[in-house]
């Protein structure tokens, strides 16, 4: 079996979201942290007003934000991949955000995608220790994309 990447994105994000590119970055992303084959994922972009709804929903906070994941870490009954769970990324707070890094959004979503999928596999940042290890991880990911401004682009 080999990967299985889901891709949700609507027409009005087109423009700014390279489907190919998120397929790679994704494997990119899975292959360097040591992923076999047989894993499923779904990476969705979506509306600030969706992603709103899902914080709210799920993690009750009332607010934008840029990217959310959602782990599952259980077998996909009809595929029998091991669905890793889903990514949610606000296009317009990703290009928002490019704005503000000095990125393209194609740059900003690359660096979305690397940090939601790496909360799929466990990674957080809900404290200094965690954080620190997160970033660093992310940031080897990002550094290996040959695009230099990645690297260290996006310090929250």
């Amino acid at each position: 079996m080999t990967t299985t990447i889901n891709i949700n994105c609507p027409n009005r994000y087109k423009n700014n979201v390279n489907i190919n590119s998120v397929h790679e970055v994704a494997l990119f992303t899975l292959s360097n942290h040591g992923i076999g084959n047989d894993y499923e994922l779904t990476i969705a972009f979506v509306s600030d007003s969706r992603i709103r709804t899902l914080n709210k929903t799920y993690l009750e906070n009332d607010a934008v934000t840029d990217v959310l994941a959602f782990p599952a870490m259980e077998p996909d009954p009809y595929s029998g991949q091991l669905y890793l769970g889903d990514v949610a990324i606000s296009v317009p707070q990703a290009a928002r955000q490019a704005v503000e890094h000095n990125i393209s959004t194609h740059e900003e979503i690359t660096i979305l995608i690397v940090h939601g999928i790496l909360h799929l596999l466990g990674y957080d940042h809900d404290n200094t220790e965690n954080k620190a290890h997160m970033w660093k991880f992310q940031n080897a990911i990002l550094s290996s994309l040959d695009n230099p401004i990645l690297t260290n682009a996006w310090e929250k």
